[in-house]
């Protein structure tokens, strides 16, 4: 159900989609419904957990990897795999950064804290760089934060970037570009 509901919430938006929009693509009536679940916030907090899980299960099955290899390598990883994350769930991506307003405080929090688990693994791979003396940054939150909106770009921007650059030419020119800034080449 919560499936079938996020797909609406994706393509109509959230506040333009019903229960009865739900119902009716779940193939249950309202009241059936409504013994599952007392409003459309609950479904939109269960798409949120399903989403939040699948991110952080995503990271954690590639975090000890990347503590085999050099920062800079890691880093190049890192963004490989969430430009390749965010290619996979581009209308979910989307729709968070759309939506992330209407949301109630406690599913804004949730949202948060997935995104900070992110960069929290991009911040302590660009810490290790820096203590290395591999980065040249003086401010890693910051510079963590913009490789998380130069990969999520490939989701929000997709209308263009699709048009000039295939998913891998797109991962190679943002490691050139974030390497770049990150070593001072």
């Amino acid at each position: 159900m919560a499936v079938k509901a996020a797909a609406l919430f994706v393509k109509n938006g959230y506040l333009k989609t019903t229960i009865r929009d739900i119902a009716r693509e779940c193939g249950v009536s309202i009241g059936a419904l409504y013994y599952y679940i007392r409003s459309k916030d609950d479904i939109l907090s269960l798409f949120q957990e399903i989403t939040s899980a699948g991110l952080q299960r995503f990271t954690e099955k590639r975090l000890s990897a990347l503590y085999e290899m050099s920062p800079r390598d890691a880093i190049g990883c890192a963004i490989d795999d969430l430009i390749s994350f965010v290619d996979a769930t581009q209308d979910i991506t989307v729709f968070w950064y759309q939506e992330a307003r209407n949301l109630k405080p406690e599913q804004r929090s949730v949202l948060f804290q997935s995104e900070e688990f992110q960069v929290d693994l991009l911040k302590k791979i660009l810490q290790w760089g820096c203590d290395r003396g591999e980065f040249n940054i003086t401010d890693v939150d910051l510079a963590a934060h913009d490789i998380m909106v130069l990969c999520d770009m490939w989701a929000f921007r997709r209308w263009y970037l699709r048009k000039h650059y295939t998913l891998e030419q797109y991962k190679q020119a943002q490691k050139s570009l974030l390497l770049a800034r990150l070593t001072g080449d």
